[in-house]
């Protein structure tokens, strides 16, 4: 049995005149979200144990949050930049034997159209900066298939909130 974490990247900065997508930062707004988040993470019973990231910088520091909130270092893999969801496949399905839950921060579309199909239903229309999706599947990392899985549970920094 292994676990699943999809992790969109927080709210990051616009673009500044001659910056490339991939230098951008988070804003004031992600961080705070980070926080938020990281404190919901590390409170749960089966929190992530391996870590991939896309390399964008924004992703890298919405990682960087889950790695103080998991106790787990981050493991970049550039492929996860803007990356579709057979490509965010690819790389869960190379998580070592012995991790039993990975979380993948990346970008969007891939991330909502991946969260969508791996939930067999239209799940959400666009995962938010900061939303986090848990599955669980009954089988390897290397056999895991781009179809349904069990969908545990999902949050957000607004669905935190309101929670309160």
């Amino acid at each position: 049995m292994i676990d699943i974490w999809l992790t969109r990247h927080g709210k990051s900065v616009n673009p500044g005149f001659n910056q490339r997508d991939h230098e951008r930062e988070l804003n004031e707004r992600g961080h705070a979200d980070g926080a938020t988040m990281a404190q919901w993470l590390g409170e749960l019973a089966n929190r992530p144990n391996w870590i991939w990231a896309s390399d964008a910088v924004r992703a890298q520091q919405t990682a960087a949050y889950v790695s103080h909130a998991c106790g787990q270092p981050v493991v970049t893999e550039a492929e996860l930049y803007l990356a579709g969801p057979e490509a965010i496949m690819q790389t869960l399905r190379t998580t070592p034997a012995d991790a039993t839950s990975a979380c993948v921060v990346a970008h969007n579309p891939g991330l909502t159209v991946l969260t969508n199909l791996l939930a067999g239903e239209g799940l959400m229309d666009n995962l938010p900066t900061w939303g986090c999706v848990h599955f669980r599947y009954d089988g390897e990392w290397p056999d895991l298939p781009l179809t349904t899985l069990t969908l545990v549970e999902w949050a957000s920094p607004k669905s935190l909130r309101t929670e309160s």
